[in-house]
């Protein structure tokens, strides 16, 4: 399992009533492309989201270490993850769900 933290000005309360629609929404999503979510807690006005954990990391911690290396991505492989990205939103779309945050970690 991975836990992704995010920090809010909420309190617990209000977190988990605006994160318990993204529970409904995500139960029904299951695409090859789509990181499986399993769940959230919250605590000390954070949201803690428990999802499937990846050895190779996020996206955002391979565009980073490129970065910080200084090297560039893999033309082939932007193009593949961009294919990915627009089949995972199409397959979303066909469940009646529009995702308005998307980033790469």
């Amino acid at each position: 399992f991975a836990i992704k933290i995010i920090k809010t000005t909420l309190n617990d309360d209000l977190i988990k009533l605006e994160h318990s629609k993204g529970d409904l929404l995500s139960s029904k999503l299951i695409d090859k492309n789509i990181v499986e979510y399993f769940g959230y807690f919250t605590a000390n006005s954070s949201l803690y989201i428990i999802m499937r954990f990846y050895k190779n990391g996020s996206l955002d911690k391979l565009i980073k270490s490129h970065k910080q290396s200084q090297t560039q991505l893999d033309e082939k492989s932007v193009l593949k993850w961009s294919e990915d990205l627009i089949q995972s939103l199409n397959y979303m779309a066909r469940q009646g769900i529009i995702h308005n945050d998307i980033k790469p970690g």
